[in-house]
């Protein structure tokens, strides 16, 4: 998954209809951004601060922000809902 596909424009961050339906109740952010999460953690092996300095930069023209609180509650949902897919146990 490709950052710049991530974030589009300033108007891809109201929901919509179709961005309900890909999102998590609850959750400020949609399941691209919780699989990118996932994927920077478990693929690239980032710590919580790396990937909160990626999508801080990439949050900051859309005046938009992330604490890294938010990036370790996408982790647990992408660990509870996608990394157990296989039968493992994060």
């Amino acid at each position: 998954m490709s950052p710049s596909r991530l974030f589009r424009t300033k108007n891809a961050l109201f929901a919509r209809a179709e961005a309900d339906a890909l999102a998590l109740a609850g959750f400020t952010f949609g399941l691209d951004i919780v699989l990118f999460v996932g994927h920077l953690r478990l693929s690239e092996h980032q710590t919580v601060d790396e990937i909160h300095r990626s999508l801080s930069e990439q949050l900051a023209p859309l005046d938009q922000t992330i604490s890294r609180r938010e990036i370790l509650f996408l982790f647990e949902a992408y660990s509870a809902r996608f990394a157990c897919r296989d039968g493992s146990r994060p």
